[in-house]
């Protein structure tokens, strides 16, 4: 191996640095900068894991009109840790525009803080809070490639593969079963895992409709799902249960080509007294 480089984050600061229009530095010094930003700038939505910070629900609304079979789920995120190893190559490797560097990357996510839940007794006209702590860890790797010229401000880097999330939390926990997706342009499919080229990522038409399906493995478990939202967003999903206890939902994709996550995340919530578990996914599309 040429060199790694492992960079941890604290909070996210690095990312945020990143995020803007401009490199962490006036001119990438470094390949492993060019890296980082070909990722968490030019490719964001399919690299980044924030949804849980985006779903805090609307306490207030709840204290207001309290539903004793909806209480209210969320995950209080106090501290976030991120991991980023660039392992780059001794040697170029073959690729359709012939011999070219190559950068392994993998990426580590760890939030810590507390599951809060909120719940309307009826029986006693009373309003009850319990909470668990959790830590998650989210997992994902990736490949880019140099493919321009050296002297360049980008120096040539670009994404060429991409895993899918792993996420877990605590203790092992059964993921959904049955879960599978349908459209238009889909025949009734299993959600696979894995990792792909950005072109071959799974497709979906602009506005195309998505529907899915899954059972849950305790019927005491609360369910995340993040689908699209006005193209650029995500927002959470609500399924409906049927009489055969399967869930479904439906929604409607990006109406712009643009890339994305579809987000499942399982959390057993049937008794606070044990340790948190919970397991999940995050598979990237394409809209082509």
């Amino acid at each position: 191996m040429k060199h790694v480089i492992g960079i941890i984050f604290i909070f996210g600061l690095v990312i945020m640095a990143c995020s803007g229009k401009n490199p962490v530095s006036p001119i990438e010094a470094t390949d492993e900068e060019a890296i980082y930003n070909v990722l968490f700038q030019d490719n964001y939505r399919i690299t980044a894991f924030d949804f849980f910070k985006i779903a805090i629900p609307d306490t207030a609304a709840f204290l207001a009109n309290p539903d004793p079979n909806n209480p209210c789920i969320w995950h209080d995120v106090q501290y976030t840790s991120e991991n980023l190893v660039i392992t780059i190559l001794d040697n170029p490797v073959q690729s359709p525009v012939g011999l070219v560097m190559e950068g392994h990357v993998t990426y580590t996510i760890n939030d810590t803080g507390k599951f809060r839940i909120i719940m309307y007794n009826s029986a006693a006209d009373s309003i009850e809070r319990d909470s668990v702590k959790f830590n998650l860890t989210m997992t994902r790797s990736a490949t880019c490639q140099q493919w321009g010229r050296t002297n360049t401000i980008r120096r040539g880097w670009l994404l060429t593969s991409i895993s899918d999330a792993r996420v877990s939390g605590g203790q092992n926990y059964p993921f959904l079963s049955g879960l599978r997706y349908s459209s238009v342009t889909h025949a009734d499919t299993s959600f696979v895992y894995g990792t792909h080229e950005p072109g071959e990522m799974l497709k979906f038409s602009p506005s195309e409709e998505i529907s899915i399906r899954y059972q849950t493995p305790d019927s005491l478990d609360k369910v995340f799902i993040y689908i699209p939202s006005n193209n650029y967003g995500y927002r959470l999903a609500t399924p409906q249960k049927d009489s055969l206890g399967v869930w479904r939902a439906t929604f409607t994709m990006p109406s712009v080509n643009i890339y994305g996550q579809l987000f499942f995340y399982v959390v057993n919530v049937g008794n606070f007294n044990q340790a948190y578990r919970a397991s999940g996914y995050s598979f990237n599309y394409r809209i082509r």
